[in-house]
């Protein structure tokens, strides 16, 4: 069964082979519990933090061989859950069944996958079309283990950067809180955090932008970003990619206002940033950080420019400007 399994959430089963293998999993109950733990282990495998890389998700693969006859699964999941909590904060993973669109006489068991990144966190989320998902701090991604119907869709809530696998009858769809972004093969930057403007910058390939708040979709091209602020949507010519040096721990700001780098510090560092005197919020600089560096030393090098002076109150878990 194992070589079932590993075809399944690599998306190689045919729909016959699908369809008898859910039948087998709906009258097995310990063979669907098998199913489910090595389902855990899958989606954990494929999330690496800055430090890992694919020789250890072979041996998350491993583990599971060796250990996918104890009975107490939990132990194993927290086992490999602490293998990627540099990563990850959690991983919600959750069962139904649907009916596929290529087949209504097919029951499919299909895992929802939910992976949250805490603040000062990055992870890469590689789905079982080889598609890729770097997601930044503070940012959830729900998609399903397998792509079964004949669109790939994902729900992302903070900020993602996406390497998507072209497949010409497949369009693959992200989804955010105010918009829809569909495209077959591309790489962009999406940053869509609740209560912010959603930035959609395209790098290569094509993307459409739809939602309710705008009259008709916006068709992107490469090196376009599109801002959607409440019902208006504004497409920019991108300079540079500074921008994306997210992904690699860095965070670049060009006359940026000492307000919008202190929202960045919220975000990657998991604390409050409070402006006692008010003039410094619309200061502005130039540089870059590195993220791993701290909070602190990032203020260090803005004094450098800017003559203010902070104060940070661990019990509050914040920081002071004045």
């Amino acid at each position: 069964m194992i070589e079932q399994y590993t075809k399944y959430v690599k998306g190689e089963l045919t729909s016959a082979e699908r369809e008898a293998l859910f039948k087998a999993l709906e009258k097995d109950a310990e063979a669907r519990s098998e199913f489910e733990a090595f389902e855990k282990a899958f989606v954990l495998s494929t999330l690496l933090s800055e430090e890992e890389d694919d020789t250890e998700s072979e041996q998350a693969y491993s583990r599971f061989e060796h250990r996918r006859n104890i009975k107490r699964i939990g132990l194993y999941v927290r086992r490999i859950s602490g293998y990627v909590a540099t990563a990850v904060a959690s991983i919600i993973i959750t069962y139904g069944i649907f009916l596929t669109q290529s087949n209504q006489h097919e029951m499919a068991i299909v895992a929802m996958n939910e992976v949250t990144v805490p603040a000062g966190q990055r992870a890469l989320v590689k789905l079982s079309d080889s598609s890729e998902v770097w997601l930044n701090a503070n940012s959830k991604l729900i998609y399903p283990s397998v792509f079964t119907t004949d669109k790939r869709s994902v729900h992302l809530t903070g900020e993602a950067f996406f390497q998507v696998k072209h497949q010409a009858h497949t369009p693959f769809v992200v989804t955010t809180e105010k918009q829809e972004v569909t495209v077959l093969g591309t790489e962009f930057n999406l940053s869509a955090y609740s209560g912010k403007t959603v930035s959609t910058a395209l790098i290569s390939g094509s993307v459409e932008i739809t939602s309710d708040l705008l009259k008709q979709p916006v068709l992107l091209k490469p090196n376009e970003m599109a801002l959607l602020k409440d019902s208006t949507l504004q497409v920019e010519h991108i300079s540079n990619q500074d921008f994306l040096l997210w992904k690699d721990g860095i965070y670049a700001f060009d006359n940026t206002t000492f307000e919008e780098i202190a929202r960045k510090f919220e975000l990657y560092y998991d604390i409050t940033i409070v402006f006692k005197d008010k003039a410094y919020k619309t200061c502005r600089f130039t540089g870059k950080f590195r993220q791993r560096d701290g909070v602190e030393n990032a203020l260090r090098l803005l004094q450098k420019s800017k003559s203010f002076r902070y104060n940070k109150n661990d019990e509050k878990n914040e920081i002071t400007i004045y």
